[in-house]
């Protein structure tokens, strides 16, 4: 895999003969990298796409959130590279952080081999990746239904000499995972994608979102009652590492689109306690369709007109071919279907 990175690097070398000893370092880099046995690379191509995006965010903070790691890992990340690197990459003050002309040199380096190397898996049709696992990850609380099994029982049937594992988390969850190289692909949804370089998208199917409180809320004396503009309260789960008040930021703009009236938020630590908060008919839950939530209770279901997407997400290369032939069946399947999640349940 290296052998792709040799022009690359011997054109800048000829054009900035005095950049020998940057070259020269990047070539380690790129070693370190790619050059792995039982997935040591992790780290390595994680401070590479961690540089690629606060060189297009120019935020330490900003690159934190897309990376799924704190502030200061990415500094530190940088500071490695850096040292790695011999060169200061980024100019950083109180104010701003700037590429310096090593920076910009060593961004279109990094981009172009990250260029390279899907160039070439593309070519290779997914080969070098034939007998590795894959590792995929759905959210815990969803529903795939039926279809999502037979999706991976064609899958294997294509594919016996392939080893499929499969784990179940929390989007945010998922994501990190994702990006650290834990996953090769997720199933989730179009909301939660996250804002960073390298992340692939295939759109599965599209999802309703719905309105759910519990059957025997008062509310529902009214039989013609839209619970969009009823005025409850708004029942909802923090996510991991979320303080309360990013809680409630993150929920008001996730509720922007959907035009609802309500009176409160309540917060509480998770799905579950969210589903027996709704239960007690202290407010309404907003939850996609696909949820299971509301599969094991009592409860009244109301859709509205915003529509999300189930998508599988990926950022390993080497396992494309893979992973777009599960997201073929598994779009298969669910156009096979005519039956909503909801009735499954």
């Amino acid at each position: 895999m290296i052998i792709c990175i040799k022009p690359i690097l011997l054109g800048i070398k000829q054009k900035c003969s005095c950049h020998q000893r940057f070259v020269r370092n990047a070539f380690r880099v790129f070693e370190d990298a790619h050059i792995v046995e039982g997935g040591k690379n992790m780290l390595n191509e994680q401070k590479i796409r961690i540089f690629l995006d606060l060189a297009d965010t120019l935020s330490f903070t900003e690159t934190a959130k897309n990376m799924f790691v704190s502030q200061q890992a990415v500094s530190k990340h940088i500071a490695d590279l850096e040292r790695e690197m011999g060169h200061t990459l980024f100019e950083r003050n109180s104010r701003e952080v700037s590429l310096t002309a090593a920076g910009l040199e060593c961004m279109t380096v990094f981009s172009r081999f990250i260029s390279d190397v899907a160039r070439i898996n593309n070519a290779s049709d997914g080969t070098i990746s034939q007998y590795k696992p894959i590792h995929a990850g759905f959210i815990a609380y969803n529903y795939y239904g039926e279809e999502a099994a037979n999706a991976m029982h064609h899958f294997q049937m294509e594919y016996p000499h392939l080893s499929f594992t499969v784990a179940c988390h929390s989007p945010m969850v998922l994501n990190k995972m994702l990006m650290t190289g834990s996953l090769d692909f997720i199933v989730t949804r179009k909301r939660f994608i996250p804002n960073c370089c390298g992340v692939s998208s295939i759109d599965i199917r599209s999802t309703r979102t719905v309105l759910v409180i519990a059957a025997n809320h008062p509310i529902l004396e009214d039989q013609n009652v839209d619970l969009s503009s009823a005025g409850l309260p708004i029942v909802f789960e923090m996510r991991e590492g979320e303080t309360a008040l990013e809680s409630i930021t993150r929920m008001r703009e996730e509720i922007k689109p959907l035009n609802l009236i309500y009176r409160d938020q309540i917060i509480v630590p998770n799905r579950a306690s969210a589903f027996q908060a709704m239960e007690m008919g202290l407010g309404m839950m907003v939850i996609n369709e696909m949820s299971i939530s509301f599969c094991h209770g009592n409860v009244y279901i109301q859709p509205i007109e915003y529509i999300d997407s189930c998508v599988i997400l990926w950022n390993n290369v080497d396992k494309r071919r893979f992973v777009e032939r599960f997201a073929e069946l598994l779009r298969e399947e669910y156009n096979k279907s005519t039956v909503s999640p909801i009735l499954f349940c």
